[in-house]
């Protein structure tokens, strides 16, 4: 339990007091064993979200309340900030991810006590560790061992009332030669004894917890390709497709990983290979695992040490090996579905992130286009379409015929006055490219193209809405019809395709459907609230995506627009099936640029238009833009004085000095359009070593981007900082290197990103921040700097993949607290996460690189704290002065292990643990007597002893079945983050 506060006090170190206080108030809490959450255990959950979240108990209890009201995230996080504590989009939807989690871990922990106490096995401690578990994956690990198998050999061991035979012989000494007899008397004895003794021992948590720590620490994933498919898998694919899958994933072939260090494409990608029969994934435990179970297990239960009788040696030999073989199954299923959660929630997390740039394209304003897609059997379909994205004409040309689509092109092009021309990036997309290039020079047209993404065009085509928009149009030109009109509004186009078939994921067809759709409509309903909805002309289809919006309200708003009934956000009350409540959720997402009222026409809610008129009053009636101006000038204090004034919440105030400042400003109108427009197309034939290209990104992945620079696939980019470029972003310098043996395009990126005036360029202009651009980065009223990006959201999934790995048992903590939690800079942002500490001979040392804290650099820490001298701390000091004069080669020798820096030492771990400096080295001291008394700390590694530094421990002098822990020295596993990789999308 303690273990788990040191990891979220890791991440927000200043509030480890606080959870502290709610633990302890959750832990005098009983959990009811009925399905209802009561008052008290709301409460508690109340607490616990708040200790995690850094907030105070009373904003998750306004936020889940509200939730529960019916209010929406969105709404809570624009118009009632003041309440939430100025919690961002993406806070209070982790609040409210949290508190279902709670709330599910609640109602399963009831569930399994009361099967516990109808079955007998329910004690306080058993009662009291199940209720410590915070986190639904911990909760069924613990109770994986508990589960009734009635058809198991176990549960007939039991009926056979060989179980207290079996205990017995686990927690005595009685030796097994009597106990013998009675197995022959019962029909498969031997095998039931064996079961109950394997079920046994797999109910201790403590070799469980020792036995992953092994094997997250040391263990191996290795794979290798399947010489014929399973039979699962045979009727679903031939042998030449199978042959063809071997060679696609033939860089798989004898590859090896540490659990540690995977990566998440790579995860996915066996993950791929074996669920198509052609990979065979496996764990490879570290040599030693064998032993330390057996050596853990002999001094845990004392029945297994050895037997007078040669039979009953060997039956319990028999045991220990069942009982190895079945934990170490358990414990790999365990880390093999971590490992995928973990690579789902990074690719969808990847995925999100692109999506919210393609969404918040900017649109094209008076362009008329030629939307083009091509196609070899059926030929291209070309549709004309005006700067509303009204379709002028259609036909549709050969490729072949190459003068004739020439001719077709520039005359549409003359005739309808067409500036821009569009050309999916489907199958033959170049060819057309080409053919489009030599009409513009041959023909002087004045029009420009440009490749886009064609990305669910033909899932549209043949949609509902597609019929439903255009009933009488040929479903081969519809999906040209949404090509072109993606350029000109990106938005309230791809809002009507499947999120999941926009085609810009990390492996988006083998995470979790029902999570990546609910990542993407959550990202969606963002963009769509930040962009606002002109009712008066915005369709059907993105009305929709307004949270708190159903369908028939969209039926009776589109029928009171055409009545001429709808005018300003009054009339929106007016609409019918629109409540009250309804409104008040709404209203602020929808605007009226021909209302009389001008705030109509802005983020503003209808509920804070008085506000308005008390400010303007109280600056004597000035212009509103000039008021906003005067307010965002304002000093903090001074802008509390106004908001206590006007009776009004700082929060609030701020949204309506903003809007009245800049009203109705588009956050996307300084984003990059979609595609880049040229009019002659680059030549792979003419290009050289050292030639500039330039390209447009088409997908962000975690091992660089993918980049459309005019040739005929996309190349792969290494080595560009996944924060500064995003998908649909235009980039320059890049620089072709030639093509490798494969035939594939190599670039190097070595410029800088191209000039794209982004949101927060554009509110660095303006001299104010704009609300709806801080949602382009998912942020809210925070700086440019502070901005979370998404190496920061990545960050996050993998400090959760690392907290999963250290989950504490039912028993209490097996793991130190972190040294240091984090790095920051001047100015308070996370540099690099430090790693948990292990140990190395007695000294908690930084894993991977750390530095480690010394005996001197601890006396150091203690002089400028206490500044105080002890003979200690001076002749501690006397030796790290030594340390520092003395040679390079040297100074380890002298000094003891590297040095950490004192101001790297947590100040809460200070309070929480008991530092000693004995025998001039530190050691590290938990309060818990139970841990002491078990002799576990860092994932099951023993306390170990004090000694002096320069005093060799004998190799004879060994820590036990502890030492399994420690990393090998030396391991044969081939690290694949440095190889190749295997791409699928």
């Amino acid at each position: 339990m303690r273990r788990l506060i040191k990891c979220i006090a890791a991440a927000r170190p200043k509030n480890l007091p606080h959870f502290r206080m709610a633990m302890r108030a959750s832990s005098s809490v009983a959990v009811g064993e009925g399905g209802d959450v009561g008052k008290i255990v709301q409460e508690r959950l109340y607490r616990i979200i708040g200790a995690r979240m850094s907030i105070s108990p009373a904003i998750a209890r306004f936020v889940v309340e509200q939730t529960k009201r019916g209010s929406t995230v969105p709404f809570l996080a624009r118009y009632r900030r003041d309440e939430t504590g100025h919690l961002d989009e993406r806070a209070l939807r982790q609040l409210i991810d949290m508190a279902e989690e709670l709330q599910e871990v609640q109602r399963r922990r009831a569930f399994m006590l009361k099967s516990l106490k109808s079955r007998g096995l329910l004690t306080d401690e058993l009662r009291e560790a199940f209720d410590k578990l915070l986190h639904l994956n911990q909760l069924e690990d613990a109770w994986e061992p508990f589960k009734e198998k009635k058809t198991s050999l176990s549960h007939r061991g039991r009926e056979a009332g060989l179980e207290p035979l079996a205990k017995k012989l686990l927690y005595t000494s009685e030796p097994l030669t009597d106990a013998l007899e009675k197995l022959r008397s019962v029909t498969d004895g031997a095998k039931l004894f064996q079961a109950i003794i394997v079920e046994e021992v797999q109910r201790c948590d403590e070799v469980r917890q020792l036995m992953l720590a092994e094997c997250r620490q040391s263990g191996v994933i290795s794979s290798s390709l399947a010489a014929a498919p399973r039979k699962k898998n045979a009727k679903e694919i031939g042998t030449d497709a199978f042959e063809t899958l071997k060679k696609q994933f033939a860089a798989y072939e004898n590859r090896r990983w540490s659990v540690q260090r995977i990566s998440a494409h790579n995860v996915l990608a066996l993950q791929r290979g074996e669920s198509k029969g052609v990979l065979l994934v496996k764990m490879i435990p570290h040599s030693r695992s064998k032993y330390t179970f057996f050596s853990w297990a002999r001094k845990k239960f004392v029945g297994f040490q050895r037997q007078e009788d040669p039979k009953a040696t060997r039956l319990l030999n028999q045991c220990l090996e069942a009982a190895y073989e079945n934990i170490m199954k358990v414990t790999h299923n365990i880390i093999r579905r971590d490992l995928k959660k973990s690579a789902e929630k990074e690719a969808i997390t990847v995925f999100a992130h692109s999506l919210r740039h393609i969404l918040m394209q900017c649109p094209m304003r008076n362009a008329r286009i030629l939307a083009m897609d091509p196609g070899v059997t059926k030929g291209v379909k070309c549709v004309a379409l005006d700067e509303n994205g009204g379709v002028l004409t259609r036909f549709k040309c050969i490729i072949m015929d190459k003068a004739n689509m020439r001719d077709y092109i520039s005359g549409c092009v003359e005739k309808l006055k067409l500036n821009k021309i569009v050309i999916g990036n489907g199958t033959a997309s170049r060819e057309v490219a080409d053919i489009v290039a030599d009409t513009i020079e041959e023909r002087g047209l004045s029009v420009e193209y440009a490749i886009v993404s064609e990305a669910g065009a033909s899932v549209y085509s043949v949609s509902d809405v597609a019929r439903e928009e255009f009933p009488t149009l040929d479903p081969m030109y519809r999906g040209a019809v949404s090509i072109g009109r993606r350029v000109i509004d990106p938005l309230s186009e791809l809002v009507k395709i499947p999120v999941r078939s926009m085609g810009i994921g990390m492996y988006q067809h083998d995470v979790s459907e029902m999570e990546l759709l609910r990542a993407l409509n959550r990202v969606v309903e963002s963009c769509v609230t930040c962009v606002g909805v002109n009712a008066l002309i915005s369709n059907r289809y993105v009305m929709e995506k307004i949270p708190g919006v159903t369908k028939p309200i969209v039926d009776q708003i589109v029928l009171a627009r055409y009545a001429k009934k709808l005018k300003s956000r009054e009339d929106l009350r007016r609409v019918p099936g629109m409540t009250e409540a309804t409104y008040q959720q709404v209203a602020g997402f929808f605007r009226f640029p021909n209302s009389t009222n001008p705030l109509d026409n802005t983020n503003i809610h209808p509920e804070s238009y008085s506000t308005v008129q008390k400010l303007l009053e109280l600056y004597g009636g000035k212009e509103r833009r000039e008021v906003g101006n005067i307010l965002l000038n304002l000093r903090d204090a001074e802008l509390r004085d106004v908001a206590s004034r006007i009776g009004c919440g700082e929060a609030t105030l701020e949204l309506v000095a903003r809007e009245l400042a800049s009203p109705a400003l588009d956050p996307r109108s300084e984003l990059p359009h979609a595609g880049i427009f040229r009019r002659f197309p680059p030549k792979l034939s003419d290009l050289k070593p050292g030639d500039m290209l330039r390209g447009v990104v088409q997908s962000v992945t975690t091992f660089g981007v993918f980049v459309d620079v005019g040739l005929h696939d996309n190349v792969l980019v290494r080595g560009v900082n996944i924060d500064t470029v995003h998908t649909g972003d235009p980039l320059d310098d890049l620089r072709f290197e030639g093509v490798d043996q494969l035939g594939r395009v190599r670039l190097r990126y070595d410029g800088v990103l191209h000039a794209r005036g982004d949101a927060a360029a554009q509110s660095h202009r303006r001299g104010l921040t704009l609300e709806s651009e801080e949602f382009l980065s998912l942020g809210r009223l925070t700086t440019p700097e502070a901005q979370p990006t998404l190496s920061d959201s990545l960050a996050v999934v993998r400090e959760e993949r690392q907290q999963i790995f250290a989950s504490f048992s039912l028993q209490g903590p097996h793991e130190f607290a972190r040294v240091a939690a984090t790095v920051t800079n001047g100015s308070g942002n996370v540099v690099k996460p430090l790693k948990r500490p292990r140990t190395e001979g007695g000294v908690h040392t930084a894993a991977a690189g750390q530095t480690t804290m010394t005996a001197a650099a601890a006396a150091a820490a203690a002089t400028k704290t206490t500044k105080t001298k002890t003979t200690a701390s001076s002749s501690l000091t006397d030796k790290a002065e030594v340390a520092a004069k003395a040679p390079r080669s040297k100074k380890r020798r002298a000094g003891g292990k590297r040095r950490v820096t004192p101001s790297l030492v947590s100040e809460e771990h200070e309070n929480d643990e008991k530092k000693q400096i004995v025998g001039d080295t530190l050691r590290w001291w938990r309060p818990e007597e139970e841990t002491e008394k078990s002799g576990l700390t860092t994932g099951g590694v023993r306390a170990v002893k004090e000694r002096t530094p320069g005093v060799k421990r004998p190799r004879t002098e060994t820590l036990g079945p502890q030492k399994v822990l420690q990393p090998p020295t030396s391991t044969s596993t081939k690290e694949s983050e440095e190889s190749e990789p295997i791409f699928f999308f």
